[in-house]
């Protein structure tokens, strides 16, 4: 059984990696980056590559299988059948695994994820919120193995052209997506490119993130305040916190982008910022910050073995 508060900490800390790709100053990274040119964005690296890379030792396994027993008799079981599942990197294992638990959804996108499967993204629940659990996950691994090819996979291939085309840096996939000024946006901040921003949404934004200029952000088109958020981000400024109207939550994303547990305190949930800087860290001692730390140990021993490097990593 799949400890269910887990899922929900676990959401919320994947969400929140996803929104900072959305706006374009993400720091963290789904696979180490590779220069590619348009006409080739699948990645060369062959799955015998991946596979024998992701295989984690026995230490860390040995490590993972001892955070298992802290997690409760009721999740100990299932806890350490995932552990071995994904550290042998057999997502036939996961499938039967997930095929038991009260929650295959999660189970089967997390072992798609840490095993790069596209074909486990198949079994999640296409009825569920619109497929948006499987469109996540072709999108998440078409970030990571950078195949392009898996958008067509997804009910709305613009929304995962322009994911790739944030992810990638590359402005000409945003030509194929939906929503294109967001795209020239966001593009235009991560590859600092200032010429780029008259083509997309909120150009003074754009170019106060790219230059660094926090008194830019008074000429923002929409929201100044959106702006200092963007650029505190940006410029992993705990000052620029006070001047947006979410100082808490940027204090929770800060944290989790810099790796500063005293910033923490001053987020509106600590409690979900020391679970996310236990499996950006995979460091369970922050799981002991938590009033109820079994999940947290649960899911740390999960990100252990499963190569999760890729998620996290700076760009």
């Amino acid at each position: 059984m799949i400890n269910k508060k887990g899922i929900s900490f676990l959401g919320t800390v994947i969400t929140l990696s996803v929104a900072i790709v959305v706006v374009g100053i993400m720091t963290w990274q789904m696979w180490p980056e590779q220069k590619t040119k348009d006409s080739s964005l699948v990645s060369s690296t062959s799955s015998k590559e991946l596979l024998v890379s992701s295989i984690p030792s026995k230490e860390i396994k040995k490590k993972a299988l001892e955070l298992c027993d802290k997690t409760g008799n009721q999740n100990s079981d299932s806890c350490k059948a995932m552990v071995d599942a994904i550290s042998t990197n057999q997502p036939q294992i996961c499938e039967k695994l997930c095929e038991e638990s009260n929650d295959p959804d999660t189970c089967y996108y997390l072992s798609a994820i840490f095993t790069k499967s596209p074909e486990l993204c198949e079994k999640l629940d296409s009825s569920q919120d619109y497929g948006e659990g499987r469109n996540n996950c072709y999108v998440t691994i078409a970030e990571g193995t950078n195949n392009l090819k898996l958008c067509e996979k997804v009910v709305t291939p613009g929304l995962c052209y322009r994911s790739m085309a944030i992810y990638t840096g590359n402005p000409k996939l945003c030509e194929r997506c939906s929503e294109q000024g967001f795209c020239y946006y966001n593009v235009a901040v991560k590859i600092k490119d200032i010429k780029l921003c008259e083509k997309g949404f909120w150009p003074n934004r754009c170019r106060a993130i790219i230059s660094q200029k926090p008194e830019l952000c008074e000429e923002d088109e929409e929201n100044p305040k959106e702006c200092y958020l963007e650029l505190a981000l940006a410029t992993n400024s705990p000052k620029l916190c006070e001047e947006t109207d979410r100082p808490k939550e940027c204090y929770l994303e800060l944290a989790l982008l810099t790796r500063n547990e005293e910033l923490c305190e001053k987020s509106d949930n600590p409690s979900q910022c020391y679970f996310g800087l236990a499996i950006r860290t995979k460091n369970s001692e922050f799981c002991k910050k938590i009033e109820e730390p079994e999940s947290c140990y649960f899911w740390v021993a999960q990100f252990l073995v499963g190569k999760s490097d890729w998620m996290f990593e700076d760009r």
